[in-house]
Parts: structure tokens; C-alpha cells; sequence
């Protein structure tokens, strides 16, 4: 009886020291254990999207506490070096950078600092080329990252997918930036010209003086065009209600797409904060050594959005009527090979 006693005794106790095993151990995974320092634009759709993803991630796994550097512009290094600067001073245990502006502020400052605080760089096309690592394959101590397709694409010509979608097009207003794409819209210009297409160049300045001129430019132009990886984001949905107004079709080519518009070509980089929270991970969890972590390739889908509300009163209220071969000759076409899984009617 004794000895039955004993073993009971022993079993509970054995119990017991399991149970506040495993309770300790929860509870020291259920706390924050690292402080992740983001360095990105809010206000750029292309940061936020990236951004917005990871911090999902971080905050659902449970073990990341998050720190953003908000940077107001990528277009002054000035302030983002002292926004980088900050992060890499901060109690941050590593920095995530998004961008080639703000990857090239944190990584070279890091470099004369001699830090060895971890960084991981997201939303680069050609992280060697801008100065961030030198190899692809040895990124450096501290440094790793993601390499990406380009949000937009030097390689597709927009006014292709145009003319498939609204082969009825003849004339055409493509403002633009004029720092930003004057190449892009040339060779635009050019490609509807093949298809005996009329488009007015409308560089533009800045952004404030953008809708005053469309304004007063968009008589006469059947079609809207807004050119990816511009300046303009911002004046995208303002752009779409000005083309709905005048019965105009709005063609936008953007990050994440313009609401306003009848048609969108769209690149998606959200997938990109779950390459990003999974370097994290690596770096953090998994233990691997920072040194022998290879810089990894992501490609950043692309959407044909056609909003056939939006058709109506941009002139394209017959679309449904056409919408069977227009989207069987995208798919066919490998000039579009990025979009033939991702075409969103609705």
C-alpha cells in the first residue's frame, strides 16, 4: 500500500513540474520577446501595403513587439538618413526598410556605424545595383532582404492591354510626372500610335497643379491614362471622378489600385511582408546565422481589374457584351502572362 501511495505521490509531482513547465514556457512564448523597427513611407501605397501585411504577422505571432519610423517622403534624403538614423539608434533589435530610398539609408549608415543590428530590406528590384549589398548571394554580417519584381514593369507596355480591352480607343491624355516616367510615356505614346491612336503628353510639375490641368485638357480625349509607379498616386481617385464626369474612360496603372478607375492594371506587393516576417523568423526564431542567409527573389503579382459599374460612366457601358473574348485574349497573350490568373471583374 505504501508503495502504491508513492508512486501516486510521485506521478502527481511529475504532473505538477510538467504542468508548470509547459505554463512557463507558454507564457515566455506569449510575451514579446524582440522589438522590430519599421522604416518605411505610410503615405506611399506600395510602403503601406508591404507594411501593413507584416505587422499583421508580427503582431498575430505574438512574440514581436513593433516600432515604426515613419518617413513623410523618399524624396529627400536628408530626412530619411535622419529617420534610419534614429531607427538604428533606437532599442530596436532589428530593422525592417522598405524601399530603395529608405534600404539605402539604414544599410549605408549601418556600414559607417559599423552596426551589427540586423537588417532586413523589402520592396528592392536590384539591391546591388542602388547600393544596398554587394552580393545577392552574401548580402553582409548583419544585412539580408528581399529582391523583388519591379511593382511596375519597364518590360509591359500599358497601352497594349489598352487597346485589347478598349480596341474602340482614339484619343488619349496621359499625364505624368515629368521627373518620373517621361520615358515610359514616350514609349506609350509611340505603341498607340501603331494602332493609329492620338495621345496628348501632359507632364506635370507636381501634384497640386496635376488636376488643374487634366482639368482643362480632358476635352476632346475618349481615355484617362494613369501611369504606374508615378507621382500622381495621390490624385488617382480624384483623376477617376474627373474621367466619370466627362465620360471618359480612367486606364490606371498603380500599386494597389485606384478606386475611381473603369480599368486598373494593379501590382499586389503585400505578399512581400510575409517574405519579410519570414526572414524575421529565421533570423530570430530559427537561429540562423545572419551571414548565411542568401537574399531570396519574390515576384509581385498583377491584377486586371475591370470595374463594369464604372464602365457604364466611363464610356464603356457595353463592356459585358465583349468581356468573353477580351479576357480569353488576355489569357492567350503572353505579352500579359502576369495577369492570366489575376483578372477581377466586377
Amino acid at each position: 500500500m505504501n508503495n502504491l501511495r508513492t508512486l501516486v505521490r510521485t506521478g502527481v509531482t511529475i504532473v505538477i513540474i510538467a504542468l508548470l513547465g509547459w505554463y512557463t514556457w507558454k507564457q515566455t512564448i506569449a510575451q514579446p520577446q524582440y522589438t522590430i523597427g519599421l522604416v518605411y513611407c505610410p503615405s506611399f501605397p506600395f510602403h503601406e501595403s508591404i507594411n501593413t501585411t507584416l505587422i499583421q504577422k508580427l503582431k498575430a505571432d505574438g512574440r514581436f513587439k513593433i516600432q515604426t519610423f515613419a518617413v513623410p517622403t523618399v524624396n529627400d534624403m536628408v530626412i530619411v538618413n535622419s529617420i534610419g538614423g534614429s531607427a538604428l539608434e533606437s532599442t530596436a533589435d532589428a530593422i525592417v526598410s522598405t524601399g530603395i530610398s529608405c534600404s539605402q539609408a539604414v544599410t549605408q549608415l549601418s556600414r559607417k556605424r559599423n552596426s551589427l543590428k540586423p537588417i532586413v530590406f523589402v520592396g528592392v528590384s536590384d539591391p546591388v545595383s542602388c547600393g544596398i549589398i554587394s552580393s545577392l548571394e552574401n548580402p553582409g554580417e548583419n544585412i539580408t532582404g528581399i529582391s523583388s519584381s519591379l511593382p511596375y514593369d519597364d518590360n509591359f507596355n500599358a497601352a497594349n492591354l489598352l487597346m485589347v480591352v478598349k480596341p474602340n480607343t482614339r484619343h488619349v491624355l496621359l499625364p505624368y510626372i515629368a521627373t518620373d516616367n517621361e520615358s515610359m510615356a514616350k514609349n506609350i505614346k509611340t505603341t498607340l500610335a501603331s494602332y493609329s491612336v492620338a495621345t496628348t503628353l501632359l507632364p506635370v510639375n507636381n501634384e497640386t497643379e496635376a488636376l488643374m490641368r487634366i482639368t482643362g485638357k480632358l476635352l476632346g480625349h475618349d481615355t484617362l491614362m494613369y501611369l504606374e509607379d508615378d507621382g500622381l498616386a495621390a490624385q488617382g481617385p480624384a483623376m477617376g471622378k474627373l474621367a466619370s464626369q466627362h465620360n471618359v474612360t480612367m486606364f490606371a496603372g498603380s500599386i494597389d489600385g485606384v478606386e475611381n478607375a473603369a480599368l486598373s492594371y494593379v501590382a499586389n506587393p503585400a505578399s512581400l511582408g510575409n517574405h519579410a516576417f519570414d526572414l524575421i523568423k529565421q533570423v530570430f526564431l530559427d537561429r540562423k546565422n545572419r551571414s548565411t542567409i542568401p537574399v531570396q527573389y519574390a515576384v509581385i503579382k498583377r491584377n486586371l481589374i475591370i470595374n463594369t459599374a464604372l464602365c457604364k460612366e466611363q464610356g464603356l457601358k457595353d463592356i459585358k457584351l465583349s468581356l468573353t473574348p477580351i479576357l480569353a485574349h488576355i489569357r492567350s497573350d503572353e505579352r500579359f502572362a502576369l495577369m492570366h490568373d489575376n483578372i477581377i471583374v466586377k
